[in-house]
């Protein structure tokens, strides 16, 4: 007996992403199973390993971006409030860096 997820692997990827792009009206199903790529998925936990990967990207670079923004904003505080020992301090050692960040309500 086939379990759910190998049956699912029996369908025509191109063709459930099609019917899941109308059903949804969201292209991004088609966009992970595109005719110009290098590789095509051949099944649907293909597809939904790529549409999975890239959400995993996807918050790996917004995350990235939230910590230089936490960072830059510590460093600005830091330096508009004549604190230079503090900024050298904070780029060597995290607890203290975990430290200033708590002090002035940056790190969540």
């Amino acid at each position: 007996m086939k379990s759910c997820l190998e049956e699912f692997q029996d369908f025509a990827a191109d063709e459930i992403a099609e019917k899941l792009s109308v059903m949804t009206r969201d292209n991004r199903f088609e966009d992970v199973y595109s005719p110009d790529m290098e590789r095509r998925p051949t099944n649907m936990c293909e597809v939904l390993d790529r549409v999975e990967n890239r959400g995993i990207q996807k918050g790996i670079e917004k995350g990235i971006a939230q910590g230089e923004d936490t960072i830059l904003s510590l460093m600005k505080y830091l330096l508009s409030n004549g604190r230079l020992d503090d900024a050298r301090r904070a780029t060597e050692d995290e607890a203290y860096r975990s430290k200033l960040l708590d002090e002035i309500s940056l790190q969540k």
